[in-house]
């Protein structure tokens, strides 16, 4: 959908909203008056991937595939008027979940399959399903979506309005390590998504002056999505533990930001001299927050003292 990128190195042209430095200005494709498109795809898969570095001990495994595939098409809503262009993308990898080759999942002193059905059932006992081992695959998704409108009010002025939406999902798997290990449903979900829309009008009011007008609004959000809502539990095992619950880190966790803003300036040619002049508004709501160990964090010195609720630990961070 990128038709061309220009770039400013320093350029404290007043004309340029919000540039202190260098500009990076992406413009989009826009509609003809004949209708248009494309489709276009890609793909591999782990055969097309260094399956070992040298060093390495074993086979990585972290990659499945991995496929693009999208569409645009434009045209005239009104010839020689008003035109449209859309723009579809959507992004997706596959991995092959957690490697558990170098955690203490099975080994000897670690963590047995024995040691998690003892935790699973006593979970389950009490009403929460903590999951199980390799039960998720690593999966990235990311989608986009835009449409873009122009309008050629007449000789002298012109508007455009745009909307773009990405969304991106992620699945996180912490405390997997050579020291520890986590059942599927302490790991969580990183979904994000960007929003915005722009409205423009470019004027020239005569040969020696010229205006261009933009108001936009920006939805940006990253909330962690845990796939249960418990404390976080560790049970240790010798110098190992097994993590089940919800990770701390995520019991609470959002990101947010709204921004509005509006832009405006001129350009006046005088003779040999250039005038500009403009101005710059934005308002920003932003919300931060980071609610870790709000559902409590419990320590076990075994998976016999957690079976026996002698928890060695206990956190609690309230508001």
């Amino acid at each position: 959908a990128i038709q061309e990128i220009n770039i400013d190195l320093a350029n404290y042209d007043t004309t340029i909203a919000g540039g202190t430095g260098a500009v990076i200005n992406a413009v989009t494709k826009s509609g003809t008056n004949e209708f248009h498109g494309t489709v276009y795809g890609s793909y591999r898969d782990k055969d097309m991937v260094r399956s070992r570095l040298e060093g390495d001990k074993q086979d990585f495994n972290g990659f499945k595939d991995e496929k693009t595939y999208g569409m645009t098409f434009g045209g005239p809503i009104v010839k020689d008027k008003l035109f449209f262009f859309t723009n579809y993308e959507k992004y997706e990898r596959s991995g092959g979940g957690v490697s558990l080759g170098e955690s203490p999942y099975n080994k000897a002193g670690g963590i047995s399959d024995a040691d998690i059905a003892r935790v699973q059932k006593r979970m389950s006992d009490l009403g929460y399903q903590v999951g199980g081992v390799g039960a998720l695959n690593n999966k990235t998704e990311i989608e986009e979506y835009a449409v873009k409108l122009d309008w050629n009010i007449n000789e002298n002025h012109r508007a455009a309005l745009r909307y773009n939406k990405m969304e991106q999902n992620v699945v996180r798997f912490p405390q997997v390590s050579s020291s520890a290990i986590s059942l599927s449903n302490f790991w969580y979900q990183q979904p994000t998504q960007y929003e915005t829309w722009m409205g423009e009008l470019f004027s020239d009011w005569s040969e020696n002056f010229s205006t261009e007008f933009k108001v936009s609004h920006k939805d940006y959000s990253a909330n962690r999505v845990p796939l249960v809502d418990m404390p976080q539990i560790r049970i240790r095992s010798g110098n190992d533990s097994l993590y089940v619950g919800t990770e701390q880190n995520t019991h609470v966790n959002i990101v947010e930001s709204k921004e509005l803003s509006a832009f405006g300036a001129g350009t006046w040619y005088i003779g040999d001299h250039t005038v500009k002049f403009g101005f710059d508004y934005s308002k920003n709501d932003l919300m931060n927050f980071y609610g870790r160990n709000l559902n409590g964090v419990y320590e076990f010195n075994s998976v016999n003292d957690f079976l026996a609720g002698n928890a060695s630990r206990y956190q609690l961070r309230t508001p």
